[in-house]
């Protein structure tokens, strides 16, 4: 694909679109963009540290379908606010919003490929990880027993997002165009 349709991916013509499809490829853009624009944003810590830990977080986070969500919540743990870090804590604000409608979008229209709705999504997420978090918590288990458990959830979530990355969608027109 060139650089031009890249781009206009981004642009106001498919980043707020939640009807349609959206290919492998294009779901593959903008994890993989998103992902390096994250490592590139992370170079520029005004504090001229660069945390390899943090980078982890936000690159694993940047190819989960809604891992944006999780990107939004870690940002004040990442950057505490202070002097010059105010602005760059706005800017690095303004861009996960931004990738969060970006994201959620295209992880969408990629489950719309595949003649998904976002249903079954909707209920591991609002649900199903809701109340395994409650469980686990009344149980009181120790933290590298959570730790474990949290690493097999985020392993069958990126089992999931890798799966809608290389499943081919459905030939021809589906429900959803």
């Amino acid at each position: 694909m060139p650089f031009n349709s890249a781009v206009d991916y981004l642009s106001i013509k498919k980043y707020c679109l939640f009807s349609g499809r959206a290919s492998r490829s294009e779901y593959w853009r903008v994890k993989l963009g998103m992902c390096g624009l994250s490592i590139i944003l992370l170079f520029f810590h005004p504090t001229g540290r660069f945390d390899p830990e943090v980078l982890g977080r936000h690159v694993g986070e940047s190819l989960v379908p809604f891992g944006s969500l999780s990107w939004l919540k870690n940002l004040t743990e990442s950057y505490p606010v202070g002097g010059k870090l105010i602005l760059f804590n706005i800017l690095l604000a303004i861009f996960g919003l931004s990738y969060l409608i970006v994201d959620i979008t295209v992880s969408i229209r990629r489950l719309h490929d595949l003649d998904w709705t976002i249903g079954p999504l909707l209920l591991f997420v609002l649900l199903i990880v809701p109340l395994l978090s409650f469980l686990l918590f009344l149980v009181e288990i120790s933290k590298e027993a959570m730790g474990v458990w949290i690493g097999l959830v985020l392993c069958a979530w990126l089992i999931f997002a890798i799966w809608v990355g290389v499943t081919p969608g459905t030939k021809g027109n589906n429900r959803f165009g």
